[in-house]
């Protein structure tokens, strides 16, 4: 959606700006700074308007064996009603590794979904535990 508004953005722009041409010398100055400005400011939101452009929820880092994971009891809960978030595998630059699990006060109308080991025809990958609504 950003995408989209950021190039009919940029194509008004520059549609606008080949018809409206300046005439005198200080004001061909000023139209050709920003047009440059325009140019770089295009080249430098790209990125950004990409990325939120990206689906999220797809796997980052595969692995031909799956990590075992670590078996700990927790602690006791801070206060009453708090629930236990169970521990995530999360990425280490070169494979995953289990962070632990943590009390957590439950949100309004939310559950908690553990994460998961998703088997692909790359290897695994790990979906990380959300909190989703019911």
């Amino acid at each position: 959606m950003y995408f989209k508004q950021l190039v009919l953005c940029a194509v008004k722009l520059f549609i606008d700006s080949e018809i409206n041409q300046p005439t005198n010398e200080l004001t061909i100055k000023k139209y050709n700074i920003m047009k440059k400005f325009k140019f770089f400011f295009i080249l430098l939101a790209f990125p950004f308007f990409i990325h939120s452009c990206a689906v999220y929820g797809q796997p980052g880092y595969y692995v031909s064996i799956r990590p075992s994971r670590s078996y700990y009891a927790p602690p006791p809960p801070p206060s009453r009603g708090f629930i236990w978030i169970e521990g995530d595998y999360v990425w280490n630059g070169g494979g995953y590794v289990w962070r632990n699990g943590y009390w957590a006060a439950p949100r309004h109308r939310n559950r908690y979904n553990p994460g998961y080991w998703v088997s692909s025809n790359r290897g695994y990958y790990w979906a990380p535990g959300r909190w989703s609504r019911f």
